[in-house]
């Protein structure tokens, strides 16, 4: 990840994350074929444990540049050629197989007002992926409910926010309307030249810490303006 502060950009190493996800058995890992000794995973069992305990669903990631997820906003839709073999819309697909009902809607974009405050119960300080299987600033997410997961992420002092997006041009038509906290982190993706303009959008927002994520990469990145920017 490239992280920019006013006025420069640092490369940021965040270390990896591998712990099973809490309060849930190793064989109801999410995304896993088979329990700890190869044994078929029970997926109804599955399915009723994490319906019955939603928190859940905003558990340790495996993501290395992470800890946390939490997905106030599940579903997105594809907007350039880096969406082609989009992870999220498998990960949704199969939790929706597995009959969560939090993803009855599959990859539509759904809200989920039910989880806007999960991040309020967590003490210890976590880097949360906000929104790891959707768009925050999809067109389809109304501003006031963004507006109310930046309110969480406000009171949410103890915790880092990180926000991707592949609409930064959203941000700025509603960036007047949202309370920019040090903890709360706007990146977006960039997967080839021709998408270059996001970066242009991104350094206008206000947000205080800015990244990018250059992936999938599926061409040549030359001369990316990303030293020495304001």
């Amino acid at each position: 990840m490239v992280e920019v502060r006013p006025g420069q950009i640092q490369l940021r190493s965040l270390q990896g994350k591998t712990q099973g996800h809490r309060g849930l058995p190793a064989r109801f890992l999410p995304g896993c074929l088979h329990g700890p000794e190869k044994a078929p995973i029970d997926l109804p069992e599955m399915s009723r444990i994490w319906n019955a305990h939603p928190v859940l669903m905003s558990a340790q990631s495996r993501i290395e540049w992470t800890e946390t997820t939490w997905n106030p906003v599940t579903g997105c839709t594809k907007i350039s050629h880096g969406c082609r073999n989009c992870y999220a819309e498998r990960m949704a697909r199969r939790l929706q197989a597995m009959g969560l009902e939090k993803y009855g809607n599959g990859f539509e974009v759904t809200l989920h007002p039910d989880a806007l405050e999960n991040p309020l119960q967590w003490r210890k300080p976590r880097l949360v992926f906000v929104n790891s299987i959707s768009d925050l600033f999809h067109a389809d997410v109304p501003a006031e409910f963004i507006q109310s997961v930046f309110q969480t992420m406000n009171r949410g002092a103890q915790h880092t926010f990180q926000v991707l997006t592949k609409r930064p041009s959203r941000v700025l038509e509603i960036q007047q309307n949202l309370h920019w906290t040090p903890n709360i982190w706007l990146g977006t993706s960039i997967e080839s030249a021709r998408l270059r303009f996001r970066l242009d959008d991104l350094m206008q927002t206000a947000a205080q810490v800015k990244f990018l994520s250059l992936e999938p990469l599926l061409g040549p990145m030359l001369d990316l303006p990303v030293h020495g920017m304001d």
